[in-house]
Formats: C-alpha cells, sequence, structure tokens
C-alpha cells in the first residue's frame, strides 16, 4: 500500500501546499518515504501546472532506485504509482530487448518505461493492481489510471479552475482545496445498499475514478476547457459457450490460474504474510 496524490491548477501558488498537506494525511499508507514534483501542463497555448505527491510503502527495491515521483532521464517522464505490477518482469525483458535500460529492480520502473514507451497502450499490457499518474513531457498531458477491477482506490475532484486527485477522500479533504459538501444521493445509496455506490463517495465534488479507464489531462483540466472523459482499457472477458469445456478441464485450468496468481502475489523484497478470512469449502 502506497499513497498518490496531485493536483492541478492555472494559479501554482497554492498547489504544493495542499499536495504536501494532502501526502501528510497519507503517512499510514506509506511510512517509508515521500515524494513530490510539479510539471508544466499545456492546452493550445494555455499553461497550468500539476504538483505530484507520493508516499511510499517499501515491497520491491528497497534501495533509492524505488523512490518516487520516479522519472524517466531519456524522456522527462514522471510517475507516481500505487500498487503491484505482477507481470513486471516479463514487461522488463520485452523493454530491454528494445534497448531500455534499468537503473532498479522495482515494478514501478518497468510501469514507467512501459507507460513512456506505449502510452496507455501499456495498460492492457500490465497485469496487476494500481491507481497511477503519468506524465508525458513530450505532450505535457497527464495520464491518470485505475486497474481493470479497481482494486486499488483512486479518487477525482474535478473544480471549475482545479482539479485534484488522491488515493483516499480524507487526503482530498486535508487539501484545503476541495468544498466537502454532501452528496445527499450518495449517503442514500450507503443507506439503501449498505455500501456507496460507484462512482458516487459522500461528497458532492469527490467522484471514484472508474476502474479499467485511463483519461489524459492537460490544462484544460484547470478550467476553460473540457477534458475527454475517462476511457475504458479493459473489459470482462466474454464467458464460454455452455457445453465447449468439461469439468475436468475446467478444473484443472481454475487450478492452474489459482497457482499462478499466489505466485505472482508472493514476489517481494520483503517478508509476505498470508491472511484467510471465512474458510475453504
Amino acid at each position: 500500500m502506497c499513497g498518490i496524490c496531485g493536483f492541478v491548477s492555472r494559479d501554482p501558488r497554492p498547489i504544493e501546499p495542499a499536495v504536501r498537506r494532502m501526502m501528510r494525511h497519507m503517512v499510514h499508507r506509506g511510512p517509508d518515504d515521500d515524494g513530490y514534483v510539479e510539471v508544466p501542463l499545456d492546452h493550445g497555448g494555455d499553461a497550468a501546472t500539476a504538483g505530484l505527491g507520493f508516499r511510499r510503502l517499501a515491497i520491491l527495491d528497497l534501495s533509492p532506485a524505488g523512490h518516487q515521483p520516479m522519472t524517466n532521464p531519456a524522456t522527462g517522464d514522471w510517475m507516481v504509482f500505487n500498487g503491484e505490477i505482477y507481470n513486471f518482469r516479463s514487461l522488463r525483458e520485452e523493454l530491454e530487448a528494445e534497448g531500455v535500460v534499468f537503473s532498479g529492480t522495482s515494478d514501478t520502473e518497468v510501469l514507467l518505461h512501459s507507460l513512456s514507451r506505449w502510452q496507455e497502450r501499456a495498460l492492457a499490457k500490465a497485469q496487476g493492481m494500481y491507481g497511477v499518474a503519468f506524465y508525458h513531457a513530450a505532450s505535457r498531458r497527464l495520464l491518470l489510471a485505475r486497474d481493470p477491477l479497481g482494486i486499488k482506490p483512486l479518487y477525482v475532484a474535478a473544480l471549475p479552475d482545479r482539479l485534484l486527485f488522491a488515493s483516499e477522500v480524507r487526503a482530498l479533504a486535508a487539501s484545503g482545496a476541495v468544498p466537502m459538501e454532501v452528496d445527499v444521493g450518495g449517503i442514500a445509496g450507503m443507506l439503501a445498499y449498505g455500501a456507496i455506490q460507484s462512482p458516487r463517495t459522500v461528497f458532492r465534488h469527490v467522484r471514484s475514478f472508474p476502474a479499467g479507464h485511463f483519461q489524459w489531462l492537460d490544462a484544460a483540466a484547470a478550467g476553460g476547457g473540457q477534458p475527454p472523459p475517462p476511457r475504458p482499457f479493459w473489459t470482462f472477458p466474454k464467458p464460454r459457450p455452455a457445453g465447449s469445456v468439461t469439468a475436468g478441464a475446467a478444473a484443472t485450468e481454475v487450478g492452474r490460474l489459482l497457482r499462478e496468481s499466489v505466485q505472482r502475489h508472493l514476489v517481494a523484497d520483503v517478508p509476505v504474510g498470508v491472511l484467510l478470512s471465512a474458510g475453504i469449502d
């Protein structure tokens, strides 16, 4: 668990103080390290600034090479990333075959170089759980994305003159830049169904970023224009036709996938623990 946050505005003055307040309210998500960077955004000559903040819980590559925000020195791209990429080793081999040189061993660096090379197409190649903000220096745009099943949280507050995002709603509240007005519809959904219905939250200006989607943001996100809405990069696979697979073959395939999934989850540079809730029937 780590924490990411960011603030996009045409006025750079409130950005860093607000982002650092959000970072302080996510220390519990990442007690090992933190970082901050500002990058320029552009939209048809209109300029804005994005501040990116991070709190780190070190799991892979405990060295300073895993520090975030992480930059690609060859392109000037930046990224903050909360999550894990389970197939990062195979992606790394693919990138190295194309000439990419790595300085560390983290899945973060692999995802950064994947996005630098393939942009949003990298999301379909990456297998994992994540919330990510990636700055593409060449186009001066910011990419927000969330994993296909929405395992990792990502919340956005889009206001007329600014946009903020964070891994937690209370971090956005701590920014001091988001009006925390109650969303009656969000409260009603919680009372009716026992949980708030996504994308709503209990606050009117805060929404959950949709799972399996990405969104490119430029200076228009800071007001004066309408950024393109989030777009899907993943959908649920279609079920196989009835009778197309036997019960024995299905059991074998489920067992293989389960073993493969557990093996991928055990990749870490720190001790790994297992917590089983309920039981195995």
